[in-house]
């Protein structure tokens, strides 16, 4: 029972790296995919200089990745950009 247990996970593996080996661009798009995030209801901020304002902004999509993930200081440094998503209004709650 064992061995046909081990013999049934040998073939799913080789099955598995074997798509990966065909599905490359499917592999990468997936990967890019994972870093894209959009969190909704941040409010924004009315800070007048751009530079702050995506601090604070890259600042906080870090602590929410990090706390949605568990991995707070791992993802702090890696969020190379933030979008806001529509135009800005005062007091108004754009995606992120």
């Amino acid at each position: 029972m064992n061995s046909q247990l081990k013999e049934k996970e040998e073939v799913m593996k080789r099955t598995v790296v074997k798509a990966i080996k065909e599905k490359e661009e499917l592999v990468r798009n997936t990967v890019e995919k994972k870093r894209c995030v959009m969190v909704f209801g941040v409010k924004e901020d009315k800070t007048p200089m751009r530079q702050e304002q995506e601090k604070k902004e890259k600042d906080v999509a870090g602590k929410l990745v990090g706390v949605a993930t568990n991995e707070a200081d791992e993802y702090q440094g890696e969020i190379e950009e933030v979008s806001r998503i529509g135009r800005y209004e005062e007091a108004n709650e754009n995606q992120v």
